[in-house]
């Protein structure tokens, strides 16, 4: 990225609960990193929200417009990692997208809480980090402190 940040792309169950989703999303307010996202992962947060009975469907839906909305340059298109898709790792296909969008846009950082529905050596060499929230934030605190 030209600003040298790291990019984030969250994995959904790191958008819900929301309060971890909007950590993520003020850590790139604050320049600790860029928060990417696709349209792939905005849809299944609604879907996981509205199945889980978290917020309405037009709730949901509002959310994911204003993160939109306020991170456009963070979207990474379907059409830059689509062929990527049936060649990722895992056994989640609803998982590969993710995946298939770190990737387009490595180096970058997955952060998952379901790091083990990744997996990260193979990831890695395809320039992406695999990382559970609470490791990245602990390393976000570190860095910060020195």
């Amino acid at each position: 990225m030209a600003d040298g940040l790291v990019r984030v792309l969250p994995d959904t169950n790191v958008c819900y609960p929301i309060s971890l989703l909007d950590l993520v999303l003020r850590c790139d307010e604050q320049d600790l990193h860029r928060v990417v996202w696709s349209n792939d992962l905005l849809d299944e947060l609604v879907r996981v929200w509205v199945r889980n009975g978290a917020r309405s469907a037009d709730s949901a839906r509002s959310v994911t417009d204003q993160i939109r909305a306020v991170f456009p340059d963070g979207k990474v298109d379907r059409m830059t990692y689509e062929h990527l898709v049936q060649d990722m790792p895992g056994e989640d296909p609803d998982d590969r997208p993710h995946a298939a969008a770190a990737v387009a846009i490595a180096p970058s950082v997955l952060l998952t809480a379901n790091v083990a529905d990744f997996p990260a050596e193979m990831l890695e060499h395809l320039g992406v980090s695999v990382q559970h929230p609470d490791d990245y934030f602990v390393s976000l605190l570190r860095i910060g402190t020195r």
